[in-house]
Formats: C-alpha cells, structure tokens, sequence
C-alpha cells in the first residue's frame, strides 16, 4: 500500500487514468446537507488570504486486473466514490455558470480537459470517472451537455449539480476564486498493491463506523469484491442487483428491507439464530466462513430465497388462496414469523410439500397469531418462536408435526384454545386497539364457508350502538345506558359491516333496521339477526357477541391432531391442554 497526503486535482490530472466504480459499490446518494458541507469549505479556504488546505478524506483505489488495450490505466475505486463525484459535479457547475457569464473559454475548457475528461480518449474511456451503471448514464449526459430525457429524472447527480449552480450563481467569490478554493482540496491518496493488500480488508477499516452503508451494502462487497471483473459482472447482473433494484423501491427501501431480508435468511441457515441487526454482515461472514462455502454459490442461493421473500412481502402468489393469506398475515403485522414462512415456502417450491399442506401452515400461523392478538398474550416470545419452529417439526409429517408442536408450546407461548380465546373475542374491545383488524375479523366471519366472496371496497364498521348515545339511544338501552356503553360499545356484539354507515348516522335501533338499505335490507350475514330484532339490549348484544366468538373458533381453527398424538408428544406438558379442547 502507497498513501500520502496529495492535492485532489494531481490526483485527476493527466491523460492516462480513470477511475471506474465497481458494480459491487452502492449507487451515488450525497444528498444537498453533504454539497453544502463541501460548498462551504471551499467558500472558506477561497476567501482565505494565507496557503490554506482542506483535507477532504481519503480516495482508496486499486489496480484493475484486466488491463485496457489503450494507455489507459484503470483505477476501481474501493473508497471515496461519493466525494470524488461530488468535486466533478462541482466542477462542471462552475464551468458551465462560467459559460453562462461569457467567461473566456478556456477557463472551462482548461477544467474539463485536466480534471474531468481524458481529452484524448474516446467512448467510456473519456470519462476521468466512471460510475455504476444506475449512475452513470445521468452523468455521462450531463458531463457531455446531452439534453437527454434521462436528465429530467430525479436524481442525486442532476439535483447536486443544481445546487451548486445556485451557490455560484449567488456567491460573491468570482469563478478563479472558486476554483482556486476547489484546488485546495487535499485528499489522502491510497494506492493498494493487488498481490499485497486486501480490498475487502482496508474497505472495512474504512467503513467500520456502519454510519455509511447498509449491512446489505457490506454483504455485497464482501461477496464481489475479490473476484474477477466479468466473474462480478454477471453475479451481479444476474442475482444481487436484481435484489437490490427492488429493494430501493419505496417502501422496502424506507423499511430497511434488505438487511431484514438477509437476516432472515441468516436465521433459517443458522438453525434460528437471529443476528443482530448491527451484526448481520458479521454473522453473514461468520456463515460463510465457517462452513467454507463458496460465496457465489451462497449469493445463488440467497436469490433463490429472495423470490420467494418477495411474494411474502408483496403478499403475491400466483395461487389466489395462497395471496389471501399472506395478505392477512401481513395485516396482523407478524413480520417475526418471515423466518418459519419463508423457510416452509422453499419446501413448498421445492416440491417438499404440497400446495394443500402449505396453505394449511399458512393458516395454521394466522390462527396462532390472530388468537393470542385477541388474548392479549405479549409479543416478544414470538421471534424467538418462529425463528427455531421448522427445526422443531417433521416436514415429512408437517401437519400433525406442527400441530403438536404448537399445541404443545406452554404458558406465554400457549395457542389459546376455543374457550381462552372465545371468552377473550367476547370482552375485549376490538376496534379501539385496531380498527384494521377489527374489519379483518368481521369480514372474515362474514365470508366464512360462503362461496359469494364479499370485498371491504364500500364497507365500513358499523356501531349498532352509535359511539355517541342521543336521547332515544338513551331510552331504549334503560336505566343503565352508562354501563351499558362503556362496556360494549367497541365489543364484537356491537360491531357489523355497512356500506350505509354514514346514513344511519346515530338512529335508534328500530328505525336503522326498517329505513332504506337498513339492516333488514341488508345482504351481509352478519347483520341477518339484526333484521329479526324489534330491539336492541344488554342481552342481545351478548347474544350476539356468543354467536360470533362460537364461529371465530371454527374460523380461526385449532390444529386438527389425534389426542394419542398429543399425548406421545415428548414436549407435552400435559397439564397444560384442557382435554376437551383438543379437536380429535
């Protein structure tokens, strides 16, 4: 390794090198806070009367293994990609508001020709820095004035070079004293030796804040960085940056999605480990590391995951029923469970199970995590739950197997039996600690064993009883109405589906069953015994409420195992599971 403190444009200066971005490296992302940063030390050591430098970091670069047919010498730039782009940016802003003044040619084309282009190169090798392929289009256009379609994109290159547009535009400093700002920036110039040194090494060193790049960021480095140019080419065309274009969508972007999607994947590979997420790079080193694995073939694998991760996320199987319940699965916001389901997803893909089984798992994690929501059991044992339960069951037997096993799991982690979570369904108020749920669980009481599938598109939750109780109201509910309200209102007893819930406003009960499109006029199920009451009361809100705790039970169903079964279980805590309980 050679490194010295140099002047940034020595570095740049001369015909005879560019500096290329690995595909590996993450896209171009300085934002308008790190240019103004910039801006304002190059303003400061502009105006500075005495030699004054400002060091700006370091700029890491390594020989190209595969050398150019021209004189050329190709530089990858392991570090300072970000800094590095923003001066050129900086650069071509101050050459064309020069322009745009009538300055002296020279003046801009002296810049382009020493610090920006390699004047007697032609093609991609004219550029002094080549970026991804995401970047470089954009910036190839705007170096080159092409007045592309691709310039009117938004983008960190084109949103930069607008800004410091505007600063000199807005600045007192002429353009010689800007650039002379510019020419004071001082760089710690770090030539790596290919034999000697290692990039992945010294790029860790350098990014071992984890402030700049993602766990994702350091994974993908590591897996790229020490292979050969066109062997990283195409692992990267085919696997990671099909991964990473989706990742940097919004929302997976915002959501961290790609350092969850690895940690999952670290979990099912590590028999439920669940890395840190500050540690999923080391874990992931540490997994690869110590099975000597091959990290192509670990990237391979890792896509082959991915694919069926998204479908997760995106709740979009090519199976209707198999999209329903990923859509409800998200919907109870149970993301601690990616590791199980995307674990028995690769069986099911692979062939290891069938459709029918896999729906069946599916449904069996939305009843065990819908049931305990309703019971009120805390959450924080389920991670550590999904993340070891494939290594607890028989794929070869996966129902029954999964059966027990969740049947068997004791106390916190307990799957509620029918008369917990009927009991739970009757009391607890629903819509106050969710209304999405609250619609989830009416409208799959109202489809439950109906062939005539009804959408939440024109529906809304119907307080039979209005959350705000008029004199009428008052009257028809007796003495009581206080207790009465306080204790139902946001129950399952009081709650329907209506697409006239504004119309009914705060009606008496009477008068919402008979008007138009009243209850009576209703095609829901769930307002059927509604059309047959002359009268609202204390009793028949419990009545209602036990019809609907007694079909959330079938709905939202118990594992279907024989008591035998359940008795052999070696994790049985027997005493745990009310015999009457168990579905034979």
């Amino acid at each position: 390794m050679q490194a010295r403190a140099e002047f940034l444009f020595k570095l740049l200066s001369g015909n005879e090198k560019q500096f290329i971005i690995p595909i590996y490296q993450r896209d171009y992302n300085w934002t308008e806070k790190e240019c103004n940063t910039l801006w304002k030390d190059v303003e400061y050591i502009s105006k500075a009367k005495d030699k004054i430098t400002h060091f700006i970091g370091a700029i890491v670069y390594i020989q190209e293994k595969v050398f150019s047919a021209t004189d050329l010498q190709k530089l990858l730039l392991i570090d300072g990609q970000q800094r590095l782009t923003t001066v050129i940016i900086l650069l071509k802003a101050l050459c064309d508001v020069a322009n745009e003044n009538n300055m002296p040619s020279e003046f801009s084309e002296q810049i382009k020709n020493s610090y920006i282009f390699n004047r007697y190169q032609k093609d991609e090798n004219y550029f002094k820095l080549v970026l991804n392929k995401r970047d470089q289009e954009v910036f190839a256009n705007l170096l080159r004035d092409i007045n592309d379609d691709i310039l009117t994109e938004k983008s960190n290159i084109l949103l930069n070079y607008y800004f410091f547009k505007k600063k000199i535009q807005n600045t007192q400093l002429s353009f010689e004293e800007i650039f002379k700002g510019i020419s004071k920036l001082i760089i710690v110039d770090t030539a790596l030796e290919a034999e000697c040194d290692n990039p992945q090494l010294i790029f860790e060193s350098l990014n071992s804040t984890g402030m700049d790049l993602t766990q994702a960021d350091l994974i993908r480095n590591y897996i790229l960085m020490d292979l050969p140019s066109d062997v990283q080419k195409n692992l990267y065309d085919d696997y990671w940056e099909k991964m990473d274009k989706k990742f940097s969508q919004k929302p997976y972007k915002e959501d961290g999605q790609f350092d969850f999607f690895i940690r999952t994947y670290l979990t099912i590979k590590n028999d439920g480990r669940i890395p840190s997420f500050g540690k999923i790079y080391e874990e992931f080193k540490d997994y690869v590391t110590s099975k000597s694995l091959d990290k192509s073939n670990v990237l391979k694998d890792m896509f082959s995951y991915y694919q069926n991760y998204i479908k997760i996320i995106d709740q979009k199987d090519t199976d209707y029923n198999i999209s329903s319940i990923l859509k409800n699965i998200s919907l109870l916001k149970v993301s601690v469970a990616y590791p199980f389901i995307l674990a028995i997803y690769m069986d099911y893909t692979n062939g290891k199970i069938s459709k029918a089984d896999f729906i069946y798992v599916l449904e069996l994690i939305e009843n065990y995590v819908f049931r305990r929501s309703i019971c009120g059991i805390p959450t924080n044992s389920l991670n550590k739950t999904f993340a070891t339960l494939y290594k607890e069951i028989n794929i070869e037997n996966i129902r029954e197997s999964l059966g027990v096993t969740l049947l068997t799991k004791p106390s916190y982690k307990r799957f509620p039996r029918d008369s917990e979570f009927g009991e739970a369904l009757k009391v607890k108020e629903i819509y106050t600690s969710s209304v999405e749920k609250t619609k989830y669980l009416l409208l799959k009481i109202e489809n439950y064993d109906n062939k005539e599938i009804v959408d939440d598109t024109n529906l809304s939750i119907e307080h039979i009883m209005p959350q705000s109780l008029n004199d009428d109201w008052k009257e028809d509910l007796g003495n009581n109405y206080k207790e009465i309200y306080k204790k139902y209102l946001h129950t399952i007893g009081n709650l329907t589906l209506s697409g006239y819930n504004q119309e009914y406003q705060n009606y008496r009960f009477i008068k919402k069953r008979d008007m138009k499109n009243g209850y009576k006029k209703s095609r829901l199920k769930l307002n059927k015994s509604l059309a047959e009451w002359d009268s609202y009361t204390e009793q028949k809100i419990l009545k209602r409420a036990e019809q609907l705790s007694s079909m959330a039970c079938q709905i939202w169903y118990l594992p279907t195992v024989s008591q035998e079964i359940i008795v052999n279980s070696e994790n049985l805590d027997y005493e745990d599971i009310n015999q009457d309980e168990i579905i034979e």
